[in-house]
Parts: C-alpha cells; structure tokens; sequence
C-alpha cells in the first residue's frame, strides 16, 4: 500500500475559522464547542478518504491522514488530535504498538484501532488503554456516531463483538 498524508494548515485554519468569536459576542470560548478532531492512521488510501470525507461531512474536524507508522508519529506529534483512528497492520511496522506509544506520550489523546479483522483481543484493548475498536465493515451511520461518542468519553467498539466485551456503564454498544 502506498503514503496516504494529506494534513494541511488550509484544514486547521478551516477548524480555526469555525469557532471565531465576534468582539461584541459575550459568550467565553467555553462556551464554544470545537468539532472533535480527529487523526486517520490508515495504509489502505480508499478507507482512509472516504472515512476524511464522512466524518468531515458530519463536522468531525479531521486533521489529517498518514499511511505508515512513522507518519501517523509525525501527524499525532504536529495535530494533538483528540480521537487516532490507528489500522492494526502498517506496512512500516506494528499499529497496535504504535497506538500504545501515542497512548503513552500523549495520555489525553483517545485511540481507536481500527481492522479489517474481529480477531483481536478486545479486552487486552481496553485493559491497555485504548478508546474502542471498530472494525472496517462498521456501518458508516455508526463509524461516525462512534467518534461523535469519543467526546463524551464512552469506549466504542464494533458491533459483532458485543458478548466478548465487558460490561459496564462507559462502555458504549454499536
């Protein structure tokens, strides 16, 4: 699979210009709520497209999209997003460790691992940290609601795995 890297200043001052308050406005900037933003770390460049262009047509803010591991640090390191969308498998190396090193370094920032695959162990995630787990054939409706849930800190995860989850009130069930 080929580079998928597109994050851009246009996108960023895009978000910016969003939230920009008028002098005579009396509201604080607490009162302004900014769109979730969210990192794309896909290797497959058709999924990671058209998940940038659902979530943006939904007003998820996405600041970009990287295709390999070392992009994916670079991107996270340049954004502070608030949700990583991280594939599994990358051609440079592992996503789930690379997943754990953002979780690591950045402890405010919420990781999905995204698949193709159900066959990972959904409960060494979450025990590990990490947000959620989707997998590739989530129905795009509930792909966006999930990260819409990510602000609300709720863990997601797809929906065929449901009776291999725990139980329990910040769990969220696609």
């Amino acid at each position: 699979m080929g580079q998928v890297t597109f994050h851009s200043e246009r996108m960023l001052k895009a978000d910016r210009a969003r939230i920009r308050l008028e002098p005579a406005d009396t509201r604080t900037l607490q009162d302004v709520r900014t769109p979730t933003r969210v990192a794309i770390i896909d290797d497959h460049t058709l999924f990671a497209l058209a998940i940038n262009c659902v979530l943006a047509d939904a007003g998820i803010g996405v600041v970009g999209c990287a295709g390999t591991v070392s992009g994916g640090m670079k991107l996270v390191a340049e954004t502070i997003p608030d949700v990583v969308l991280a594939d599994y498998c990358l051609p440079d190396g592992d996503g789930l460790s690379m997943s754990k090193a953002i979780m690591k370094a950045y402890p405010s920032i919420r990781v999905v691992l995204v698949s193709a695959s159900d066959d990972i162990a959904h409960r060494d995630l979450l025990a590990a940290g990490f947000s959620g787990y989707l997998t590739k054939n989530t129905p795009l409706p509930r792909f966006v609601e999930a990260i819409k849930e990510m602000g609300t800190g709720r863990v997601v995860r797809a929906p065929r795995i449901k009776s291999r989850m725990p139980r329990g009130d910040d769990i969220d069930s696609l």
